[in-house]
């Protein structure tokens, strides 16, 4: 683990405690977030959702720690013989904040 952390592949650079640190300030970060704003009843049930398809390993989110990394990769799995799988790459800020007054673009 810490060598497929590490930029350099020096095993030294991050131990798992500070693995484990970063994981929950990135939690913490993420749930002040979902706090901005008035959710309404139908953001509620989406973010339900999302934890109940994270907790059934349907969502999996990854964790890039060897450098600073604002690109974000979305792959959505579909039951589509045509298109399968889409991706969606970028480094869109897909705040709210982001999406109402940033103009932002992922290709």
């Amino acid at each position: 683990m810490r060598e497929a952390l590490s930029l350099s592949g020096d095993t030294k650079a991050i131990d798992v405690q500070r693995v484990a640190q970063l994981k929950k300030k990135l939690a913490e970060e993420f749930r002040k977030q979902l706090m901005i704003g008035a959710p309404t009843n139908a953001d509620e049930v989406a973010l339900q959702r999302l934890a109940s398809q994270i907790k059934a390993k349907k969502v999996i989110v990854k964790l890039f720690l060897r450098h600073p990394l604002h690109a974000k990769l979305y792959l959505l799995y579909r039951q589509d013989y045509t298109n399968p799988i889409s991706g969606y790459l970028g480094s869109s800020n897909l705040t709210l904040a982001g999406l109402s007054e940033q103009g932002e673009l992922n290709v």
